[in-house]
C-alpha cells in the first residue's frame, strides 16, 4: 500500500512546486526532506519513503554529496585534515620538489639561489621553467621536524575537537529527488481511480477530502488518502491506494478504520489481491475495489459491494 500522503506528494511533484526535493541537516544530524514531510504523516520516515519510490524506478535518485558527522555532537559535521604520520600533528607543510636539468640536483623550490644559481653545481639558470623541473613532493612538520612523502588523513569535529578516522566516522549520504516522466501515467491512474471513489462517494452524500487527517479514539492522528463523512446519517468512509494489496495492507486499513470509526476500502489498482487476501478482507470487512477502466474507475466502484449502505 502507498504511504498516505504519497499521491499528494507525487503529484507536487510530478505537476506542482515540488520539481526537485533537496536535502537539509536537521537538529540532530539525520538527513531530512521538509518539503516532502509536508505531506507525509508525522513520524513517516521521509527518506525511507523517497529511497522506496526511487527503487520503484518512481523517482529520480541523484546523489548530491557524503557527509560525516560527529557521534557525540550530531549536528556538526566533521573537518578532514592531514597530519604527521609521526607525531600526529596537523601542522604540516607540503613543499614541490624541483630537478635541475643539467646536474639532476632536486630540493625543495626554496633551497634554490635567490640569484638563480643551483645549490649544488653553481650554474645559474635564464629562467625556473627551461632549468628546472617539478618531480614530487614532500611534507615537512613543523611539530618534530620529520619529513614524509604522505600525510595523514583524520577527521575533527570543529565542536568537540573529537578526532576520528575517515572509516570509524558515521557517514550521511545525501540524494536529490525528481519524479521520473515516465511514470507520470501511472501517477495519473492512481490519482484517477481515487478520484472516481470521491465521486461516488459524493454523489452518495459524503463530503469528501484527500489527505485528511482525522484523530482516532486513541489520539493517535491518521493520514488518509480519502476520507468521506455523510454528517447527516452519521458515516464515515476511508480509502487507501493500494495497488496490488497484500494481507498487511488489509490488516493496517482495518485497523485505521477501527480507530477513526470509519468503513474501509482499498483500492487495488495494478492488481486484483489473491484468494486468501481477499478472505481476509471479507473476514474483517474491508471493501476491496478494483477499476475494471484504470482511466474510468468510476464505472466499477458503482457496483461496489457497498452500493446499498455502510456500517
Amino acid at each position: 500500500m502507498l504511504t498516505p500522503g504519497t499521491l499528494g506528494l507525487l503529484e507536487a511533484m510530478a505537476d506542482g512546486p515540488l520539481a526537485d526535493l533537496e536535502p537539509t541537516i536537521g537538529d540532530r544530524g539525520a538527513i531530512t526532506y521538509p518539503d516532502a514531510e509536508a505531506y507525509l504523516p508525522d513520524g513517516e520516515c521521509t527518506s525511507r519513503v523517497l529511497d522506496g519510490l526511487a527503487d520503484r524506478g518512481i523517482v529520480n535518485r541523484e546523489f548530491r554529496e557524503k557527509a560525516h558527522r560527529c557521534p557525540e555532537c550530531e549536528p556538526t559535521e566533521l573537518r578532514y585534515e592531514t597530519v604527521c604520520p609521526e607525531c600526529g600533528s596537523p601542522e604540516t607543510r607540503r613543499k614541490t620538489i624541483l630537478e635541475h636539468a643539467e646536474c639532476g640536483y632536486a630540493v625543495p623550490r626554496e633551497r634554490f639561489d635567490a640569484d638563480g644559481r643551483c645549490p649544488n653545481c653553481g650554474d645559474s639558470f635564464s629562467g625556473m621553467t627551461d632549468e628546472y623541473s617539478p618531480v614530487g613532493e614532500r611534507h615537512r612538520c613543523t611539530s618534530c621536524a620529520w619529513h614524509f612523502s604522505e600525510p595523514e588523513g583524520r577527521l575533527r569535529c570543529r565542536r568537540c575537537s573529537q578526532v576520528l578516522r575517515p572509516s570509524r566516522a558515521p557517514e550521511a549520504v545525501r540524494y536529490r529527488y525528481r519524479f521520473a516522466e515516465p511514470r507520470r501515467d501511472w501517477l495519473y491512474t492512481q490519482l484517477a481511480a481515487r478520484g472516481a471513489v470521491g465521486d461516488v462517494l459524493s454523489r452518495r452524500g459524503f463530503e469528501t477530502t484527500h489527505e485528511e487527517t482525522v484523530i482516532g479514539a486513541s489520539g493517535i492522528e491518521h493520514l488518509l488518502d480519502l476520507y468521506g463523512v455523510d454528517e447527516e446519517r452519521g458515516l464515515a468512509v476511508l480509502a487507501a491506494v493500494a495497488e496490488t494489496p497484500t494481507a498487511e495492507d488489509v490488516i493496517d486499513v482495518h485497523a485505521t478504520s477501527i480507530d477513526v470509526d470509519a468503513y474501509p476500502i482499498l483500492l487495488a489498482t495494478d492488481g486484483s489481491p489473491d484468494d486468501s487476501v481477499a478472505d481476509l478482507a471479507d473476514h474483517l470487512d474491508v471493501g476491496l475495489l478494483r477499476p475494471t477502466e484504470p482511466r474510468e474507475p468510476a464505472l466499477s466502484c458503482e457496483a461496489a459491494p457497498w452500493s446499498g449502505s455502510f456500517r
